[in-house]
């Protein structure tokens, strides 16, 4: 334990050890008082269409599609399906020496996944994962193979103009998980009144036409997801009010602009000030990057990160979601009890769920999938369908013609160097023989760490190339005043600051971040000494993993 508390010391930077500072109060005397000015407040940033939009991925390395157009990636590699199974041994797990929270894991699915980039399937071309080994238990749901649709395109018909795959939700930091990617969506989701969503009881995502609903349509994948959904829907109703109360004059569209700009800018700080540096490790995006020039000035959503890197947050999904109250005893509940049921975690108030969540270790960035997400069976349609998110994964970056690891290495401008230098033997030995290369996401997630950082230097630089490209796309005001208003009340928010008031529990409640855990997972052992390195005030992390 002593070895988790300094190394947590020196992984805290300045931003986050503030974290613990009594949150600023938000009332309407304390909103800045140009945001709260009578009349018209011109918003800037990415406008928003009417209906979804359809935009191509944009690639970093040219596409590999075995002819060339749109087939498959990687025709000699092994199967998906028998790949998960090989790599998703326990023993090839990683260890964190100072684990992040599970609360760090669900904002990675909320704002880096969900807010940018989400591929559409229409089931117009199937492209089903065989199982192949006879002793599989997924057989044991009585189908021969895993469902999976390929995604929808453009191109397609040669070489000259292979396939590219599209993004059906805007790529800035908009807020598009809580107001929706489209006019019409954000127009279900509002109530039309005092700048207000529409909010579902107990302060959850509202029920419409039957079913949760969320600015993004994956909100209620697990209930970890769907709690900061409701977080940040609480954050903007809050606004809204104190927006109102302050400017009687105000239009129920007047309102809720303020509000959802302040929100949008809210998710934007909280990622680039608190998580993202934690994440990949302390300095400036740029220095993380081989070559900063590689897709300088392309503020678009990035295919080898949506289909690939931006997919860690899979290999760090517990077994178990945890929910409590600060002194008292926490309640864990098995992850296959949860998909698109919410209600797994009743009777806990969306407070104790959002203090679950900052109580749990995720798990490590590696080629370890959980059994619910990796050997599960979904009952529908009377049947019994089997899931393997793992080898879904793969075959999708198959399915989108992404390059192989070491041409995405090159693309991104990493000199040529042994694999062995750069992944683990279990790896390389299960794509010996084959002549298509490593999958990217294989790659990813079992590259060994970068100093630091809780990724590979591989992944590190995908993700810094990805957020650096579209840190501009957020929403602002045309008022100079304004603006600076704006920018002067962010100054004093944080993940910590946000959760102080929305829970009503003290700022103690999460420790100096909630995106560290306070103990490792309960399934997996305390991690073995590891040394540390010093870079300034901050430790540098690093991984435990097998060879």
């Amino acid at each position: 334990m002593v070895l988790l508390t300094s190394a947590r010391l020196g992984m805290c930077m300045a931003a986050m050890i503030a974290a613990v500072a009594a949150p600023p109060a938000v009332t309407a005397a304390t909103l800045p008082a140009a945001v709260l000015s009578a009349g018209a407040l011109g918003v800037t940033g990415p406008p928003i269409s009417a209906t979804k939009p359809l935009v191509p991925l944009v690639r970093l390395a040219p596409s590999d599609y075995a002819d060339g157009a749109g087939t498959l990636a990687g025709p000699g590699r092994p199967n998906a399906r028998s790949l998960s199974n090989l790599l998703s041994q326990p023993g090839y797990r990683a260890r964190d020496a100072t684990p992040l929270s599970n609360m760090a894991v669900a904002m990675f699915q909320f704002i880096a996944s969900h807010e940018i980039a989400h591929t559409p399937t229409d089931g117009a071309e199937p492209s089903p994962i065989a199982i192949e080994d006879p002793a599989d238990p997924l057989l044991e749901s009585g189908q021969t193979d895993i469902a999976m649709d390929r995604a929808r395109f453009v191109g397609g018909t040669s070489s000259d103009d292979p396939r590219q795959q599209l993004d059906q939700v805007t790529n800035a930091f908009d807020g598009s998980t809580v107001y929706g990617s489209s006019l019409d969506r954000q127009a279900e989701l509002r109530s039309l009144t005092g700048g207000r969503m529409k909010i579902g009881a107990g302060g959850d995502v509202p029920i419409i036409n039957g079913m949760p609903a969320a600015g993004d349509m994956r909100a209620d994948e697990n209930p970890s997801l769907r709690a900061l959904h409701a977080l940040f829907l609480r954050e903007h109703n809050r606004l809204a009010d104190e927006i109102a109360a302050a400017c009687p004059s105000c239009t129920d569209q007047e309102i809720f602009d303020r509000a959802r700009v302040m929100v949008a800018n809210l998710q934007h700080k909280i990622f680039y000030d608190e998580l993202l540096p934690l994440f990949l490790g302390p300095g400036p995006l740029d220095g993380h990057l081989p070559d900063p020039t590689v897709l300088q000035g392309v503020a678009q959503a990035i295919n080898e990160f949506s289909t690939a890197s931006g997919r860690i947050g899979h290999t760090q999904v517990p077994e178990v979601i945890v929910t409590g109250a600060p002194g008292g005893p926490l309640t864990e509940t098995t992850l296959d009890a949860c998909f698109f049921t919410a209600s797994c975690l009743d009777p806990a108030t969306q407070a104790e769920r959002l203090f679950g969540l900052t109580q749990q270790a995720g798990e490590p960035v590696d080629t370890v999938v959980t059994d619910s997400l990796r050997n599960n069976q979904i009952p529908a349609a009377g049947t019994l369908f089997p899931i393997d998110l793992f080898a879904t994964n793969i075959e999708r970056g198959r399915d989108h013609g992404l390059a192989d690891y070491e041409s995405v290495r090159t693309a991104l401008g990493f000199a040529s160097v042994e694999l062995d230098l750069l992944l683990p033997q279990y790896i390389l030995e299960a794509y010996a023989g084959q002549p298509d290369g490593i999958d990217l996401i294989v790659g990813l997630f079992g590259e060994f760490r970068s100093p630091g950082s809780y990724l590979g230097e591989t992944g590190r630089a995908l993700w810094a190339l990805q957020f650096r490209n579209i840190a501009g796309l957020t929403l602002g005001f045309q008022d100079a005043a304004a603006q600076a208003a704006l920018d002067d009340w962010l100054s004093g928010m944080t993940m910590s600051a946000l959760l102080n008031r929305d829970t009503g529990y003290a700022p103690s409640a999460w420790g100096q971040t909630p995106f560290l855990a306070p103990l490792p997972p309960s399934n997996v052992p305390l991690p073995p000494s590891v040394a540390f390195l010093a870079l300034g005030l901050a430790a540098l992390l690093r991984a435990v993993r097998p060879a």
